[in-house]
């Protein structure tokens, strides 16, 4: 059994030349909203438990509990800022838990949610003959937040180069993740994903067939190699008439 909680904690209004931290939206001028938005879930299940930031729906960083730090995840351009809550989420990740076993001490049989994943499978970048690619398995909207996954090529299970990506919360409260396989494709080589989720009657595949074509020559090349080919020509054209 799961408990979640969704809730916007606090968020940022500007107004003319101020930035202001308020406690509630319904504190702000919703003509200059940015809204600072957590995502907290805790399970009975092991190592299940969950926290991420978000600034204006984008995440901006979360809580890893199993090496009991903050991960910033804002892309490397961006400038950095302070990002070190994980002592201070260890109070409200423990409430949580209090407030699941009281939910289930009041509840015996509470109903059980169970969404099915829906499954993507793609390569990351564009197929070039002998270059490593990575094949992304992309699994979305399943609840609750529990996937197995096994890759294969040519239905013989793969797992050199295979890693499970971190699960992150949807806004209907469904779940999401990827599993990436770091390869390099062999033309005619078929790969799969395989995930396998409680609310799957059956494991789900999906295939991907690898056909590399190999590039056009460059068009400046090209053009390039024209040019000197009538630059020559031009040459013993002129040779010959100076001659003559």
């Amino acid at each position: 059994m799961e408990l979640e909680i969704h809730e916007k904690e606090m968020c940022l209004c500007s107004s003319e030349n101020q930035k202001n931290f308020v406690g509630a939206l319904d504190d702000c001028d919703f003509s200059y909203l940015h809204a600072f938005d957590t995502d907290e879930i805790c399970s009975d299940t092991a190592d299940a438990d969950e926290l991420t930031f978000q600034y204006d729906e984008d995440e901006i960083g979360y809580i890893d509990f199993k090496s009991k730090e903050s991960v910033l995840t804002l892309p490397a351009f961006a400038d950095p800022i302070p990002f070190s809550y994980y002592f201070d989420v260890i109070a409200e990740i423990a409430d949580c838990h209090n407030r699941l076993q009281l939910a289930k001490d009041n509840y015996v049989n509470p109903p059980k949610q169970s969404d099915p994943p829906k499954i993507v499978i793609y390569f990351k970048d564009n197929l070039k003959p002998g270059k490593e690619n990575t094949l992304i398995c992309y699994m979305t909207g399943f609840y609750p937040p529990a996937v197995k996954v096994t890759w294969t090529k040519n239905n013989v299970n793969v797992t050199e180069g295979m890693t499970l990506g971190r699960y992150t919360i949807n806004d209907d409260g469904t779940f999401a993740v990827f599993s990436f396989l770091r390869i390099t494709p062999e033309e005619g080589a078929i790969y799969a994903c395989t995930v396998e989720h409680q609310a799957l009657f059956q494991p789900q595949t999906r295939e991907l067939d690898v056909e590399i074509t190999e590039q056009l020559v460059d068009s400046s090349s090209l053009f390039c190699g024209l040019a000197v080919i009538l630059g020559l020509l031009g040459m013993a054209v002129g040779a010959f008439f100076f001659n003559k």
